[in-house]
């Protein structure tokens, strides 16, 4: 009996056991599962600002504070924010900014990062109505939203779809970000309207609000005690670049209410240089007299340099909004005190994008997005990490500061300046090339005194080269009155030309084909110039390619005309009448046609094929010169040269075949035309581009009027000389020119025959009545030539030619 119950009860246990090894099992097994569904999320940040005491602050912290929230409404998710650990928290030179640019470029590029917070200096800080030929060498990249995720898409796509996920988050992004500046459906807003026009772009939602900050100073209770005595320095980390940027800014502001109006509108006004130059001097005195640093220690003004003097009397520091709660809970500062620097001041605004390039349902990315940037998130990470929220609190949370009435004046108060509205203009400079160039520049300053780059970079910002104060003249004296008179002397010679085409000498090259050549040159000479110093459009652009294509028509293809007929003449070697086939007539009408082809491909290619943009070459610390450029160029640029090249090495050819006759003809002046051209088109393109990066504003002037002497020089390569000796000699008769050319030309004929066959051969030829050839056609240029070979061991052979 005892056996039986001693078994029961191992029995018992066993089952006992093994229960709980199944319910443990299936318990890992559930948590596995789940572990599975969990969707892990990257997202990458900029390196925060810290100051020392905010050890308390980490990144851990952050993550831990996002995924409790998320777990609430989204519990397949996991966020992990990170930031580049290599990057400076502060940036202090255009080096490191590059370099800060290039790491967001390159994460974008990959899929490493699912979702970017990013400053809005950054986001669409490449887009311009002219862009940047600085931020497309730099970073290689032009139009960087291409690789946002379109959000507009998203918020079509679901607006009348029952999602399982919260709905909340997607209704108050969709009333109060995409309907408000879509289409205007909300009367009432609680964004700024500044903060939500951010994240567009061409009307199309790439960002949402994510948080914001802005500088404000923070005094000690024995600091403020010393206010009424003025001995209070500012602590200032001009070190940042953004920092020292946006104290700048700050600073304009606060002498000249109007300054917006005045750098968009008047800075290149002669009467306001001064003006503006004693904006800025009296910045740096400001710096000198109220930061109390010498410029030879202007890299050890720090973040945490400046935050340390807090704790002196006689020292504020001028911090962000959001280090408060690490000063506040310092023991050792006690109570501080918050204002403002000046009246205005920059905020500073991010938005979350999402990578097109990610590989995690966009869908899910989309959910994600709206809970990140809805109100609920950023109060929970203002309370929690001191994060200011995007929304304007009175209309959402008015209790959120119910700890600290003081931070929600300041909060409430700020009278926010958008640094990028300020610099946006016409034919302003991108941001990014702004955020690259003036800073630095601004710390030149502050070391040597000298306010001449600044002034001249403010204007640069705003203004192309040939609108600066200091070129208006230009224009008009070095560069119009040239073009003007280099285009008269070409119409000039076309009048020569036709003057003389009776003349033996310009008689043989085809007078009427020699003016379509010297059209072509002399169209060049005043347009090339005339769209490089002109203000741009896209629809100036398009023309300028059409002209291009219409001068490079006009010249080489009658070029080749006049050699290929040359070449026919005197390489026929059957019995064929051709005068019929070469006559001026026919080949105008070949020409004319091919002209026509030309212009409409060149036509339909610019208007709708090819897409057109506006670039400036340089930049705002030198000069920005624009220029039309294209996506297709470097697809384009194959078929031109090829184009070119093909028609270069048959006119070669055929100039080969038919001998010492082209010299005589001159056609090898056509080669030389050509070569020229490329040159002048190889120095086009890599000067232009050089002198605006240098500075070379001189240099540039003297190369375009160098450009209009380049195409007179073609004018006299093709046409010159011959015409000169028509000037010098009028009274030299047709009939008796004609004879020795053709004799010459003949003996050059039975030279080079000689050395193929020892037979004797007679050449005649005889040049008929001149006016019976000007009845059948007087618009051609008709000279009737019979020449007959004969030998022992050939039939006669007869050529005709009219040309």
């Amino acid at each position: 009996m005892k056996i039986i119950i001693c078994f029961h009860y191992i029995f018992y246990i066993w089952i006992l056991f093994t229960e709980k090894a199944l319910t443990k099992l299936t318990e890992k097994s559930v948590l596995i599962n789940k572990k599975r569904d969990i969707t892990n999320i990257n997202i990458l940040i900029d390196k925060p600002e810290n100051i020392i005491i905010d050890n308390e602050w980490n990144i851990n912290n952050y993550n831990n504070v996002v995924n409790q929230y998320l777990k609430e409404k989204l519990n397949n998710v996991e966020v992990n924010f990170s930031y580049n650990e290599n990057a400076s928290g502060e940036i202090k030179n255009k080096k490191e900014y590059e370099d800060y640019v290039n790491y967001i470029l390159n994460q974008l590029k990959k899929f490493d990062y699912d979702i970017f917070i990013l400053d809005e200096k950054f986001l669409f800080g490449d887009i311009s109505t002219i862009e940047s030929s600085y931020v497309r060498n730099t970073f290689n990249e032009r139009n960087i939203q291409k690789y946002y995720l379109n959000l507009s898409e998203y918020f079509e796509k679901n607006k009348h779809m029952n999602k399982r996920f919260d709905n909340d988050a997607f209704h108050e992004a969709y009333t109060y970000i995409y309907s408000f500046l879509k289409d205007n459906t909300s009367d009432t807003n609680i964004y700024n309207h500044d903060i939500v026009s951010g994240g567009f772009m061409n009307d199309i939602l790439y960002g949402l609000p994510y948080e914001i900050d802005f500088n404000i100073v923070y005094n000690t209770d024995k600091q403020k005690a010393n206010l009424e005595n003025d001995h209070i320095f500012k602590s200032i980390n001009l070190v940042n670049d953004d920092k020292l940027f946006a104290t700048f800014i700050e600073y304009l502001y606060s002498v000249d209410n109007n300054i917006e109006e005045f750098l968009r509108y008047h800075i290149k006004d002669e009467n306001s240089n001064n003006k503006e130059r004693n904006y800025i001097d009296s910045f740096r005195n400001y710096l000198l007299h109220n930061n109390k640093f010498s410029t030879s220690d202007l890299d050890a003004l720090t973040l945490n340099n400046t935050f340390n003097n807090l704790k002196n009397d006689h020292h504020s520091f001028y911090g962000k909004a959001s280090h408060y709660c690490s000063i506040k809970s310092q023991k050792d500062i006690g109570s501080v005190s918050k204002s403002f620097l000046f009246k205005k001041t920059v905020v500073n605004k991010k938005y979350l994008v999402i990578n097109k390039n990610s590989q995690i349902n966009k869908d899910l990315l989309f959910q994600v997005a709206l809970q990140l940037t809805s109100s609920d998130f950023q109060t929970v990470t203002f309370e929690k990490l001191c994060k200011l929220p995007t929304y304007t609190m009175n209309e959402v949370k008015p209790d959120v500061f119910h700890d600290d009435l003081d931070y929600k004046n300041i909060v409430e108060s700020v009278e926010s300046i958008d640094m990028k509205k300020l610099f946006t203009s016409e034919y302003s400079a991108p941001f990014m090339e702004i955020r690259a160039f003036l800073p630095e520049a601004l710390k030149k300053f502050l070391i040597d005194g000298n306010s001449e780059p600044i002034v001249d970079m403010l204007e640069n910002i705003y203004y192309l080269v040939m609108d600066k104060n200091s070129n208006k003249d230009v224009s008009t004296l070095g560069l119009y009155i040239p073009m003007v008179i280099f285009t008269i002397v070409s119409i000039i010679i076309i009048g020569l030309v036709i003057k003389y085409k009776e003349h033996p000498r310009v008689k043989l090259l085809s007078p009427g084909l020699c003016i379509i050549i010297i059209i072509g040159y002399s169209i060049d000479i005043p347009l090339t110039p005339y769209f490089m110093i002109q203000n741009p459009s896209i629809l100036k652009c398009k023309y300028e390619f059409i002209e291009s294509i219409l001068d490079s028509s006009l010249i080489m293809f009658p070029m080749v005309a006049i050699t290929y007929r040359i070449y026919s003449i005197y390489n026929n070697t059957s019995k064929v009448v051709i005068g019929k086939r070469l006559k001026n007539k026919r080949l105008f009408i070949i020409l004319g046609t091919l002209f026509i082809i030309s212009v409409v491909t060149a036509a339909i290619t610019a208007f709708f094929i090819f897409h057109f943009y506006l670039e400036s070459y340089g930049n705002i610390s030198t000069y920005r010169q624009q220029t039309c450029e294209f996506d297709e160029s470097d697809g384009f640029t194959y078929v031109d040269y090829g184009i070119f090249f093909i028609l270069l090495i048959s006119i070669v050819y055929m100039i080969i075949k038919t001998g010492k006759i082209s010299k005589h003809y001159g056609e090898f002046n056509f080669i030389y035309g050509l070569i020229l051209i490329l040159i002048a088109e190889s120095l086009r393109d890599f000067i232009i581009p050089y002198l605006p990066a240098n500075g070379y504003f001189t240099y540039y002037v003297i190369f375009l009027i160098a450009y209009m002497v380049y195409n007179i020089l073609c004018v006299y390569i093709i046409v010159g000389s011959r015409l000169i000796y028509a000037i010098r000699h009028p009274e030299q008769e047709f009939s008796n020119k004609a004879d020795s050319n053709f004799t010459k030309s003949t003996t050059n004929l039975i030279s080079k025959d000689k050395k193929k066959s020892n037979s004797s051969e007679t050449i005649n030829y005889n040049i008929e009545d001149e006016n019976e050839i000007e009845n059948e056609n007087e618009n051609e240029t008709d000279i009737s030539v019979h020449i007959s070979f004969s030998s022992p061991n050939s039939s006669n052979k007869t050529l005709y030619s009219n040309e």
